[in-house]
């Protein structure tokens, strides 16, 4: 029979103890990122991506950015003043980088104006009329005045 080395099998114990730490920290840490990864899947799943154009009417259409269908329509009377010029109408078009309820127009005449969809609703109004099934109706009775 061998006699063992002493130091040596302390030595040993002490590896096998800071292996087992080792493991229980990368599990603990890989948890950690399983955790946030899922998270960002569900945000992911979440987020409503959304295309935003504007018309000469001068209306905003909002169109889900994966199936390029109508979500809504914005009629112009919920963000511009009751008398407007009728040549005044959105240029630009941004959409806020980590709030997809909220979009800014940059009008013809410089100002600037932000939109952002009721908290309470969760998505983008209803969807416009078409005429002819192609487009959005003319009529802003009918159209969501969603903001």
């Amino acid at each position: 029979m061998r006699v063992a080395n002493v130091p040596m099998v302390s030595e040993l114990r002490k590896l096998g103890v800071l292996r087992e730490r080792f493991h229980r920290k990368l599990n603990q840490e890989m948890k950690s990122k399983d955790i946030e990864i899922d998270d960002l899947k569900e945000k992911l799943k979440m987020a409503t991506l959304s295309i935003f154009v504007s018309f000469e009417d001068p209306s905003v259409g909002v169109l889900s950015a994966s199936t390029l269908r109508w979500r809504c329509r914005i009629n112009p009377t919920s963000y511009f003043p009751a008398n407007p010029s009728s040549r005044v109408h959105p240029l630009v078009i941004a959409a806020h980088p980590s709030n997809p309820n909220q979009f800014t127009l940059g009008l013809n005449d410089g100002a600037v104006i932000v939109l952002e969809q009721l908290e309470t609703e969760g998505k983008w109004g209803t969807l416009p009329p078409t005429e002819n099934g192609a487009g959005p109706s003319t009529s802003g009775a009918a159209n969501s005045d969603q903001h």
